[in-house]
């Protein structure tokens, strides 16, 4: 469902945006079921079998329980308070990611609204994959544009660290995510509002 479109962030909210084939972002599930469902059908389209939630402040295992028992779920909860994120988050959340992907399922990720949490999750998970800082963070924004991912930096320290890599690596590693942050500016604020306008509507 994810294409290029002009950049208006409401419309972002609950696209089903792939970042590779197997691994998608998105917002989590609306509150009202009706409209949960429609989603969750968008997902199931998208072939989606295993999601990770990686909101503190809400989970919807029950919900899966009842009405996606085919879609496996999973939690690596994470507030977002625009702090230091503990270094088991990424180790755990990475874990789920990877762990899905080897048994051949599609993961979609996501937090609240899409645009801070799950987006840096997503990064670390293509770290580990392989991805280069530049080119995961230019993937996740093509294919997402309200994606924020302020804790990107967090995650590409945390993985240098995890490869044994020496401070002066640990240090570049995190200029580099802090680079790209600087030439491709968003408007954090504008997309957060808009996005929250929407889902109160």
């Amino acid at each position: 469902m994810s294409k290029n479109n002009p950049f208006t962030p409401a419309y972002w909210t609950h696209q089903v945006c792939e970042i590779t084939p197997e691994l998608f972002l998105s917002a989590a599930l609306p509150d009202d079921l009706d409209e949960a469902l429609v989603v969750l059908a968008a997902w199931r389209e998208a072939g989606i079998t295993d999601y990770v939630d990686v909101r503190s402040e809400a989970d919807d295992r029950e919900f899966f329980a009842q009405h996606a028992p085919d879609i496996r779920y999973w939690r690596a909860p994470a507030d977002d308070h625009l702090g230091r994120q503990d270094d088991a988050w990424w180790q755990a959340s990475s874990d789920l990611i990877r762990g899905a992907l080897a048994t051949g399922g599609k993961c979609m990720v996501t937090c609240a609204i899409g645009v801070n949490r799950s987006p840096s999750v997503v990064f670390c998970a293509l770290l580990t994959l392989g991805w280069g800082i530049e080119d995961a963070l230019d993937r996740i924004r093509f294919m997402r544009p309200v994606a924020v991912a302020p804790y990107a930096d967090q995650a590409a320290v945390w993985y240098a660290r995890s490869r044994g890599k020496s401070p002066i690596e640990i240090a570049d590693a995190r200029r580099r995510v802090q680079r790209w942050h600087r030439d491709h500016p968003i408007d954090a604020r504008r997309v957060i509002s808009s996005i929250h306008a929407r889902l109160a509507s």
